[in-house]
């Protein structure tokens, strides 16, 4: 029975690698929406900040269950027909050069506080200013200073949204045309309570004043709700792409179907009414597409037009590559339009990667995670198993003459000893002709606890050797069970006024020793990086140093939360006197273990009680606390 049921789930895999046959039929609708700007806030006035986090520690399955089955069953698939061999390398890596990438300035990154991935992302302005975000936190950094600025949380970020709900997926982009920043995260993760929150800096300054807006993340009022955005810009508009998903499910088992917000930027620099159109149901061959990656400008930003690709990111093996193109802005009449192209290079899921231990990585499925447009050829990458090793890899594709025969070359990277996961894509070359770009990715092994590199890419099928950038001391074991969180994404940026440099962000091993007690965390690294044999550049710098920059000390109370069911909760906290002090946060919790993190920080000495209830008001939990100062 077993085997039966196994088999037809790898049937119904193999369903989505097929080429559609004959015409295909394109449908979609767009719908012209306004947002007034809700709040704005200062980031050197947040003077209170509880950095509350919290998760579920057992990840139960939910919604679509045997959608969750079908991808385990496609990874088994994956790992019974590409079985790992360390005798082989992957034909595409044997073309290698000897220059590899060059690291600077390089230093641990925004602390871990308690969510799962990281969730790296990253952004950094022509005069230095650079700012990092993770899953629970935000940083701002003055590189040209060598000093961190100011640490706060999503949650502070957006205090004046008054939006109770968990906050996390966050994506930060720079916009080197008008010297401004932009962040998108979302509140919430069911339809009566997402949002998708969007700032706009109102200066170079990334620490001064921001304008806040919140779209709603259930735009067509049903049930379902948004997950997992991605970010580009062209000279005038802002470009947000969204999977959405039905209630109590998780993005790899509700999907619904994904979205695009087409947004005037210049609406959000001046905090006035913020015109956007919305992009729904866009189908090909009776399907929606799903996960949908804005492709970013390499050297500059472009436009009007603007390009996403999309794969058959749950295929074992496939060489469908979408490319959708809106042609236009919101103050004419835009069209989208897709396009099917097929590579000469199949690719397919990843198997899990490997750490020290029993502890495996989660490599998800096969979507795109990053790309960028430069002399008419845009370059895109993504997770996938290298058939050759049956090692989880990632997939490098060429889209060459975009526009005209859109055509797609394709090199998969692995490794022998190494998994590879998570890379991200930003262009290092000078402009016309040149299609150089570097390549950062998370990489583990048994024998090589997780770390962040880096490899260089000459524009013309050759590849360098990979640069360990950071490499962690030790492997990740933060959730329950085997299965560790490696991703979902990593973060990336050339410095648009210094050529040949990008920065990037990425994931590594980092163990924390608090008297006997050792935690094995994901931490984050930030480093800057430089193409191979740049004149003028190297000089300057001063390669391969680590600087960590000071970390504010910080007091946390963490509660772990057993539920029999999901329910959904809030915790407050109170003084002695019974007199209310900070409602933390009101969430969906799962059943199983949770985890509820929060800072003492803004609390004088003294004793307080958290009190978590549910729904009804019934108490769930009770705890006194404890702050000395």
């Amino acid at each position: 029975m077993k085997k039966a049921f196994l088999t037809i789930l790898i049937s119904l895999v193999c369903l989505l690698m097929m080429r559609p046959a004959g015409a295909q039929t394109l449908k979609y609708s767009q719908q012209a929406l306004q947002f007034e700007r809700t709040k704005e806030i200062n980031v050197s006035s947040i003077r209170t900040d509880w950095f509350v986090s919290f998760r579920n520690l057992e990840k139960p399955l939910v919604g679509n269950n045997g959608y969750k089955r079908m991808l385990e069953a496609a990874k088994l698939e994956i790992s019974r027909r590409y079985p790992r061999r360390t005798d082989r390398y992957s034909p595409s890596y044997t073309n290698f050069t000897t220059d590899t990438p060059i690291v600077h300035r390089n230093f641990e990154g925004n602390v871990f506080s308690n969510s799962v991935p990281n969730d790296n992302t990253m952004a950094i302005s022509n005069s230095g200013k650079l700012v990092s975000a993770i899953n629970t936190n935000i940083r701002f950094y003055d590189i040209a200073l060598d000093s961190l600025e100011a640490t706060i949380s999503l949650t502070a970020f957006s205090d004046t949204l008054q939006l109770n709900n968990s906050q996390y997926d966050p994506k930060l982009i720079y916009d080197p045309s008008e010297d401004r920043f932009i962040i998108v995260y979302l509140a919430g993760n069911k339809d009566s309570t997402s949002n998708i929150i969007v700032g706009f800096s109102t200066s170079p300054d990334p620490t001064q004043t921001w304008n806040l807006y919140y779209l709603p993340g259930n735009p067509l009022n049903d049930t379902s709700w948004s997950d997992y955005p991605a970010i580009g810009l062209t000279g005038d508009e802002l470009f947000i792409t969204m999977n959405l998903l039905e209630n109590e499910g998780e993005w790899q088992t509700a999907f619904k179907q994904s979205v695009i917000w087409q947004v005037n930027k210049f609406d959000g620099y001046a905090g006035t009414t913020l015109n956007t159109l919305l992009w729904t149901d866009i189908v090909f061959g009776g399907t929606n597409i799903r996960n949908m990656h804005p492709v970013r400008g390499g050297s500059q930003l472009y436009g009007p037009d603007m390009y996403f690709l999309s794969n058959k990111n749950f295929a074992i093996q496939s060489d469908s590559i979408f490319m959708i193109h809106i042609d236009g802005n919101i103050s004419g009449t835009p069209q989208l339009t897709v396009d099917l192209l097929h590579s000469d290079v199949a690719y397919g899921m990843p198997p899990v990667a490997r750490q020290t231990g029993i502890h495996t990585l989660e490599t998800n499925d096969a979507r795109m995670l990053g790309a960028f447009i430069e002399n008419s050829n845009i370059q895109f990458v993504f997770n996938c198993v290298d058939t050759t090793t049956g090692f989880a890899g990632f997939y490098h594709g060429v889209i060459s003459d975009v526009g005209g025969a859109n055509t797609v070359s394709g090199n998969i990277i692995s490794d022998t000893l190494l998994d590879f996961g998570y890379p991200n894509i930003a262009y290092c070359g000078d402009g016309a002709g040149d299609n150089r770009s570097v390549i950062t990715f998370n990489h583990s092994g048994t024998a090589e606890y997780p770390g962040f590199s880096a490899m260089y890419y000459n524009g013309s099928g050759v590849f360098s050797k990979y640069t360990m950038i950071a490499r962690g001391n030790t492997y990740i074991n933060v959730l329950s069970g085997a299965y560790e969180r490696w991703g979902d994404y990593s973060g990336i940026q050339r410095k648009y006024n210094e050529t040949g440099i990008i920065w990037a962000s990425g994931t590594f091993g980092k163990k924390v020793m608090d008297g006997p007690f050792t935690s094995r965390l994901n931490g984050t690294w930030i480093a800057e990086i430089e193409r191979p044999a740049t004149t003028g550049i190297a000089e300057k710098k001063e390669a391969s140093t680590t600087r960590v920059f000071p970390v504010p000390a910080k007091e946390f109370v963490q509660v772990e939360l057993t539920l029999a069911k999901p329910e959904n909760i809030r915790a407050s906290l109170y003084d002695m006197t019974g007199n209310l002090v900070i409602t933390l946060l009101e969430t969906s919790a799962g059943q199983g273990k949770n985890s509820f993190v929060f800072s003492t920080n803004p609390l004088s000495s003294g004793n307080y009680l958290l009190l978590i209830t549910d729904d009804s008001g019934k108490h769930i939990h009770e705890q006194k606390i404890s702050v000395i100062r």
